[in-house]
């Protein structure tokens, strides 16, 4: 089977190199997307990458948002030959050598889709904790489905899953990691989690508010699907009674 590596980055420009080279140890080739940083991270890829044949740049002036970049580089891959694909963020916070385990359920056809969970491993904050409760009520709501870790950017996918999940893919900014998930559920493809470390830059701010902002607008899509599961229940439970 022939893996890819897919990674989106953003004013990156400390870690990108590290993790490019890193991921070139372990794929058959890397695709990165530069969303439009303004820092040297494209500089330092194309100086770095450019006549490397494994390394695919897809560029473009303005940030769009992770969403708009994994659907490009979504895109890319199945214009390839890759047969599996593993998404890392751009910040050097994933360990690449961890990805031969994060993709083994696939390669075995156990799985179609593998996600890294963070919580397993870490120890979260209060904020985190509580942030991730209430994700995780959006996502039963709106799938029937819990997750551990729904905004792990560190998943594996089989070629087949990523044609059926593109269809569903719109949101443009973090949104995009849930409704992936549900993209899955709805597809009824089968899941396998895998506990990943991380590696977490000293004095990196937190994204949490970002996520939580991305969230609330995934919420809102699917307001329907929640309404939906909660009058439903309601009405089942008074013909039952």
């Amino acid at each position: 089977m022939r893996i890819y590596a897919l990674t989106a980055a953003y004013n990156e420009e400390s870690t990108i190199v590290g993790v490019i080279e890193d991921e070139l140890k372990h794929v058959d080739k890397v695709i990165f997307v530069n969303d439009g940083s303004t820092d040297r991270t494209l500089e330092k890829v194309q100086s770095r990458f450019s006549r490397n044949k494994n390394v695919e740049i897809i560029s473009w002036d303005s940030n769009k948002g992770k969403g708009y970049a994994l659907i490009q580089g979504f895109k890319k891959f199945l214009n390839s030959d890759g047969d599996i694909l593993v998404t890392l963020d751009g910040d050097g916070q994933h360990d690449a050598s961890q990805m031969s385990s994060v993709i083994l359920p696939i390669e075995k056809h156990l799985s179609d889709v593998v996600v890294g969970a963070r919580i397993l491993t870490e120890s979260p904050s209060r904020i985190r904790i509580f942030f991730n409760a209430i994700v995780n009520i959006v996502m039963l709501l709106t799938t029937g489905s819990l997750f551990v870790d729904v905004s792990s950017g560190f998943r594996a996918y089989s070629r087949n899953t990523i044609k059926k999940i593109l269809p569903y893919l719109s949101f443009y900014d973090f949104a995009i990691e849930p409704q992936i998930l549900r993209a899955c559920v709805l597809n009824k493809l089968k899941f396998a989690t895998i506990s990943i470390n991380v590696n977490y830059k000293k004095g990196r701010k937190s994204n949490i508010w970002r996520l939580a902002r991305s969230y609330i607008r995934y919420t809102w899509k699917y307001k329907g699907d929640i309404i939906r599961k909660i009058v439903g229940r309601k009405v089942i439970k008074t013909i039952q009674q």
